[in-house]
């Protein structure tokens, strides 16, 4: 990087190698290591250059910009990131948001952040990023030197007129771009002010009022170049962090229906999560052959000890050697399992809970080790994994008539897995979870567990109002019990 004074003002100019020409005007690694600077966590200003999850997102992208054009005839990359610690996809979409901005005329991004803090806190990434542009890229050739273009150094303007402000940033002279930051916690009012072609959605999973936000923004997204991220931690799965958990199981289940073949196209946010045992960082090379010693490790009873060497097992044996994105050829199993040891020990306080919910190994571990709920929601996840299984199985769909009788339907919200055994009294437990029927709100469930088989035999969901749905559960208790 040079600093050149001119006549008006001291300008920063990049130079840019001719080799990297094209790869500066197709490729965001390529570009973004001229144009992007970063702050770390010492305070240092560095050129952003992806790492490794950072590099596995550039990979999902460009084949969602491939596919949504190929499916959709535009752009349409929307994805919803379940983060680990310190893997940089924060990082890594503002500088994306940004390049957009830059590439792109009259190109508007919205971002939202969970809190005030939040939003001064990514505000400043925003602004840290457009301060330090420089004003021109340079083209030099393999031995520095500047190439001369129509008798003079070829030079490409870069940084816009203007000063990011009130937490807006504008591309005045250049692509006439517009970003504005906000908190997002004034509901359905939060997000509107104009159409945009671009949503960060910062820390999703701490939205209070995480449906109304999502639904009044994602109507104000259009255009030939559509680009989202939600983007979190998890949160739990209940209480200000369930939004965020029922997206991710939502857009899980799309995505795999599409990539199993079962539906033509696939229009919502794809899914992402980075293991952290992908990421060379996250491994440890033994000590004289041996891993680290855990009985310092703090547990909470012996059955946690073993499920835990239990885990490891399952990591070694089975997780990692069937994951298809690892290199097994130069990857030792004991060394990321070693890792995780000196994680609990160094990293977590000598806690299993706190080094899990750090460094998840699966979404399921992500969100159930982050969740602050009176029940235990390891069992209750087991529970409804098996209830998962089951509704996958064959059923019929059809309604409960009058005359206490199964009636199939081609629709409808009752989904049989079982029928009934005749002559049993008390044996069918029917729970219900009620709503109060408001459209666009919640569905009403029930679900039917066989006692003497401990199986699952039937769910019910639907959107009706509780006079209604009294009747339905009433038909059913009758059917299955009498």
């Amino acid at each position: 990087m040079a600093n050149i004074l001119t006549k008006k003002k001291q300008e920063i100019i990049v130079d840019l190698p001719y080799y990297d020409l094209d790869g500066y005007f197709n490729d965001f690694k390529v570009r973004s290591k001229y144009l992007y600077k970063i702050r770390t966590k010492d305070g240092k200003i560095v050129n952003y250059e992806p790492w490794e999850p950072q590099l596995v997102v550039d990979e999902i992208i460009n084949q969602e910009i491939e596919r949504t054009t190929r499916e959709l005839g535009h752009v349409e990359v929307k994805l919803i990131y379940l983060k680990a610690r310190q893997e940089g996809l924060s990082t890594d979409t503002t500088c994306r948001m940004s390049d957009l901005m830059l590439t792109h005329d009259n190109y508007n991004v919205q971002v939202l952040a969970h809190d005030r803090d939040g939003t001064e806190t990514i505000y400043r990434q925003y602004r840290t990023l457009f301060n330090n542009l420089p004003h021109f890229v340079r083209v030099v050739d393999e031995k520095n030197r500047p190439i001369i273009n129509n008798g003079a150094e070829w030079l490409m303007p870069v940084k816009p007129e203007g000063e990011p402000t009130n937490k807006q940033i504008m591309y005045k002279n250049m692509t006439h771009s517009y970003l504005g930051i906000q908190t997002a916690g004034k509901g359905d009012q939060g997000g509107k002010g104009g159409a945009i072609n671009a949503v960060h959605y910062s820390e999703n999973a701490n939205y209070e009022r995480h449906n109304d936000i999502i639904s009044s923004t994602n109507q104000m997204i259009g255009g030939s170049h559509i680009f989202g991220v939600k983007e979190s931690t998890a949160n739990g799965v209940s209480g200000i962090g369930a939004g965020f958990y029922e997206d991710w199981v939502s857009e899980s289940k799309a995505w795999k229906l599409y990539k199993e073949g079962k539906v033509s196209t696939f229009e919502g946010w794809r899914p992402v999560f980075i293991p952290w045992y992908w990421l060379m960082k996250y491994r440890k090379p033994l000590y004289q052959g041996k891993k680290i010693d855990i009985s310092a490790v703090k547990w909470r009873s012996d059955k946690e000890r073993r499920e835990y060497l239990e885990w490891e097992e399952l990591v070694e044996n089975e997780i990692i050697p069937n994951d298809p994105y690892v290199d097994h050829e130069r990857y030792d199993l004991r060394e990321s399992t070693d890792f995780y040891r000196y994680v609990i020990i160094a990293k977590s306080q000598k806690e299993l809970l706190r080094a899990r919910r750090y460094y998840p190994t699966t979404p399921d571990e992500a969100f159930l080790t982050s969740d602050d709920c009176y029940f235990n929601t390891n069992h209750l996840h087991h529970v409804d994994i098996e209830l998962e299984k089951k509704i996958e199985m064959p059923y019929l769909i059809g309604e409960i008539t009058y005359k206490n009788e199964f009636e199939p339907t081609k629709t409808g919200e009752l989904k049989l897995l079982k029928p009934p055994q005749k002559h049993w009294r008390h044996r069918y437990v029917l729970s219900c979870d009620q709503s109060k029927g408001y459209e666009g709100g919640d569905y009403s469930s029930i679900t039917g567990f066989d006692r003497l088989e401990r199986e699952f035999v039937m769910h019910w969901e639907g959107l009706i109002d509780e006079v209604e749905l009294t009747d339905v559960y009433l038909r059913l208790l009758y059917y299955y019990n009498y």
